[in-house]
């Protein structure tokens, strides 16, 4: 596949043969697809050089938005959509959005919509769905949040993840508790975690982190 061809990343490979059939349809035969994530991924991308990346929705599960970031800083180049086959949660349609993303579509919006957008983003043009456009609307802007954690976010995001609790982690920085129950709130809200598994989960989905006899940054 050359620059001229188009990749779908997501965790089914039964949906391959539709967005094949979707593309064919369109004038754009050369599609591929894949589920692998991580370095895999980026040599996939990098190998293949594809004009356009379709990137499921629930991919990273929550960690979808800030993973695609990522993904476009290390290949600002590249062009990102997001599909979503379901109902996505507004705050992580939303997420997308704030990080960057200029092209979503939903099937949860209607098939008319989601087949509209798909032709729209394969011809090269900026489409969101008409529910999120109207959310978008409704907020008046759409807000730039920093992903780049501080030195002493990802300190605490390790120690965290190694079972420390905020007292501890207070007397092995030298710092208060009320900062390190802060730099913790900001974390969960950062990966949209609801508790301290999940969280660790999907800092390591996010490549933050890794399990080499204890957690520790990548």
């Amino acid at each position: 596949m050359g620059r001229s061809g188009i990749l779908f990343i997501s965790k089914s490979k039964g949906i391959f043969p539709l967005a094949k059939m979707l593309c064919g349809r369109f004038g754009y035969p050369e599609m591929s697809g894949t589920t692998k994530s991580g370095d895999a991924l980026r040599r996939i991308i990098r190998d293949s050089r594809p004009r356009l990346v379709f990137f499921e929705a629930g991919f990273y599960d929550t960690a979808t938005p800030y993973m695609i970031r990522r993904l476009r800083e290390d290949m600002p180049a590249l062009t990102v959509a997001v599909f979503s086959l379901g109902q996505c949660p507004a705050d992580i349609e939303l997420r997308f959005l704030f990080f960057g993303v200029e092209r979503y579509i939903s099937l949860h919006c209607g098939m008319a919509d989601f087949i509209h957008g798909f032709k729209a983003i394969l011809d090269g043009k900026k489409y969101v769905t008409r529910k999120l456009q109207k959310r978008m609307e409704e907020l008046g802007e759409i807000p730039e949040p920093s992903m780049r954690e501080s030195s002493r976010e990802d300190k605490i995001l390790v120690i965290l993840a190694n079972g420390k609790k905020i007292k501890e982690i207070a007397g092995l920085l030298e710092i208060s508790e009320r900062t390190v129950a802060h730099h913790r709130t900001g974390i969960f809200s950062r990966y949209q975690a609801a508790n301290m598994a999940q969280m660790i989960r999907l800092a390591q989905n996010a490549g933050k982190i890794i399990l080499n006899g204890y957690y520790c940054l990548t």
